[in-house]
This record gives C-alpha cells, sequence and structure tokens, in this order.
C-alpha cells in the first residue's frame, strides 16, 4: 500500500492543506513577477523583498517552465504596500506586471473607504494652497 498524502484522499482536508499552505495574515500582497527563464532566481527574489523589510510567505511560479518562455513567478509577501516591494523587486532587474494588497483602499483607482476620503481632501486642499 501506498502512502497517500491526507490532502489526496480525503476531499474534506483541502481547506485545512490549503490553510496550512497559504496561512491567514493581517497584511499581505501579491505581485506578479516576470524575468527570463535565465534570471529566475527565489533567493534572489527573496532578497529583494527583505530589503523592504517584507517577508515572502509564498512564492508560486505560474509559466515559465519551457527553454525562451519568460518565468513568471506569483509572490505573496506580507507587507501593507506592494508598491514599495515591487520597487525593490525593479531594482534587481525584475518586472512586475500586477500588484495586488489586502489593505483597504491600497488600490488608486479605488474611490471607497478612509483612504480614499482622505486622499480626495488632500488632493483639494493642495488644489487650494496652489490658487
Amino acid at each position: 500500500m501506498t502512502n497517500i498524502p491526507p490532502a489526496y484522499n480525503q476531499p474534506a482536508a483541502y481547506p485545512a492543506q490549503a490553510e496550512r499552505l497559504f496561512p491567514r495574515v493581517m497584511d499581505w500582497s501579491v505581485l506578479t513577477v516576470e524575468c527570463a527563464t535565465g534570471q529566475y532566481s527565489a533567493s534572489l527574489l527573496s532578497r529583494a523583498v527583505e530589503d523592504c523589510d517584507a517577508h515572502v510567505l509564498n512564492l508560486n511560479v505560474v509559466s515559465g517552465l519551457a527553454l525562451g518562455e519568460p518565468s513568471v513567478v506569483e509572490l505573496r509577501v506580507n507587507h501593507r504596500n506592494p508598491e514599495l516591494v515591487a520597487r525593490s523587486l525593479e531594482r534587481y532587474g525584475y518586472t512586475v506586471t500586477s500588484v495586488m494588497s489586502s489593505a483597504p483602499g491600497s488600490d488608486p483607482d479605488d474611490d471607497s473607504g478612509p483612504d480614499a476620503v482622505a486622499r480626495r481632501r488632500v488632493n483639494e486642499l493642495i488644489r487650494l494652497l496652489n490658487v
């Protein structure tokens, strides 16, 4: 008899296994990074993330396993502001193609929430001061 991990032979255990692989944290950001296949290095990606006081929670290679195809990596980090992590990754030569964050109001196009109200008020004040 083969030893099959419980996640594969017990569908009811899937949520528990997902929780183990993707632990819940208060502040997180997901960044999609693209690079040449020869440029991919998990340790270098981690170093770039840790340069802005964040930690890598998950690192998944999404595509780019074939020769000549760019590697696409999805990073989940424990940092509220994905832009800081994106700038650090770009300094290391990686291309950040998308970002997402758990922080409310982290999307600059989002007009809901207290951050959006504060942003609008600051913009109005700046406009008044420039008159």
